[in-house]
């Protein structure tokens, strides 16, 4: 690893995120655009407190380290009128590579508590890619 090309970077939906750097590296800057043409996400699938599918290396270089962002959004079923406690949940899962170009891994995440049964409103399960690492001519950059 070359300590001078380091760079952490994160994809955040709908904006933009400036990363830190670690041994005065340099800084990066993507989007979650981006981040979609490099790791893509295929086949989800929710059953219960289990979520699965594929992450995929759309790049022409290693990717390791894939960090997923599973959110449990809660939708109130009287929007107007919530409830006092919001039992929406988010966590993040890594998937550790390494994952050839243009290869797919399977991820397989599970709750350690299970999710609420409630009638007063439903979950909304979501994944996104937001951090990876990319093995790029002898150096690693993570995004």
């Amino acid at each position: 690893m070359n300590r001078g090309r380091l760079t952490t970077l994160l994809a955040v939906t709908g904006s933009f995120a400036v990363l830190g750097t670690a041994m005065g590296a340099q800084v990066a800057v993507t989007d979650a655009h981006q981040a979609a043409q490099t790791v893509s996400l295929h086949d989800i699938s929710v059953q219960g407190n289990s979520v699965s599918g594929v992450v995929t290396n759309q790049s022409s270089h290693i990717v390791r380290d894939v960090g997923l962002l599973i959110r449990y959004s809660w939708s109130w079923n009287r929007e107007r009128h919530p409830g006092e406690h919001n039992p929406g949940r988010a966590t993040f899962y890594t998937v550790v590579g390494p994952i050839p170009p243009g290869a797919g891994v399977p991820f397989s995440y599970q709750t350690s508590e299970p999710l609420p049964a409630r009638s007063d409103g439903h979950f909304t399960p979501s994944v996104e890619v937001v951090a990876y690492t990319e093995a790029v001519a002898g150096t690693e950059a993570s995004r």
